[in-house]
């Protein structure tokens, strides 16, 4: 409680603002991408307002590609869209490499727009440390209402069922994977306003070749004989995560 300081104070009572706010809340209201979940440190994060000169582009299939657009953005002007091929592999992906500064429990956020002609959409979230590979990869099955993670023997498990996604309109989606790389653990996983805990192993394999570095991929597959457009937005890499 304040006491004797004049009512203009930061501690005084006010009608229509709040006299303290942390600085992810500050950032916050100043526009930054980074809102859907504060957890975790910002390592890198990439809102598309620079191009898509960052990520690798690939696509397969007639009338495929990988472009940057001006056309519905989740936040800013630009967004990434990716149409998937209407035959041959009928898909379409962006990935970068990182190197990573500690191992840590690692996080991998990102939104997404899909349409109706999807089939699924996956994620790889790996990480190579010079002596092994782990995985953690996510797969959202449009046609079956599910999301699955890959388990230790390269299977997927169901994490939710049943799910509602807005699939017209271009509505964004958010996804948040967290990893634990130091025990080779999944630690949560959150889509829009379902969370899951998991404490289930990794996939993990020797790899005595690859040098330390983070791998991150988004990928899209469409139904037969169809183009899917997808978007996505706001991608966040974090470490140090609860």
């Amino acid at each position: 409680m304040a006491h004797g300081t004049p009512d203009w104070a930061a501690k005084a009572p006010k009608s229509t603002v709040y006299g303290g706010i942390d600085l992810a809340e500050h950032a916050a209201r100043l526009g930054s991408p980074i809102t859907f979940d504060r957890r975790g440190e910002v390592i890198w994060f990439d809102d598309f307002e620079g191009g898509i000169d960052r990520w690798v582009e690939w696509s397969q299939g007639l009338g495929a590609s990988v472009v940057w657009t001006t056309d519905k953005p989740n936040s800013g002007g630009f967004s990434c869209k990716l149409t998937t091929g209407s035959n041959l592999e009928r898909a379409a992906q962006i990935r970068r490499w990182f190197a990573y500064p500690v191992l840590s429990k690692l996080g991998f956020e990102f939104s997404f727009a899909i349409d109706d002609k999807l089939s699924y959409m996956q994620t790889d979230f790996t990480i190579y440390t010079g002596a092994f590979t782990a995985w953690a990869g996510l797969k959202y099955d449009y046609v079956n209402s599910k999301l699955q993670y890959m388990d230790h023997l390269l299977a997927y498990q169901d994490i939710f069922t049943s799910l509602s996604i807005e699939d017209t309109y271009f509505t964004y989606n958010t996804l948040k994977v967290v990893a634990d790389f130091t025990a080779n653990t999944w630690s949560r996983v959150i889509l829009n306003e379902q969370s899951s805990a998991l404490a289930v192993p990794l996939y993990t394999a020797a790899d005595l070749v690859t040098p330390p570095q983070i791998r991150l991929l988004i990928y899209f597959k469409s139904i037969a004989a169809n183009n899917s457009v997808n978007y996505i937005d706001n991608v966040i890499l974090t470490q140090n995560e609860p």
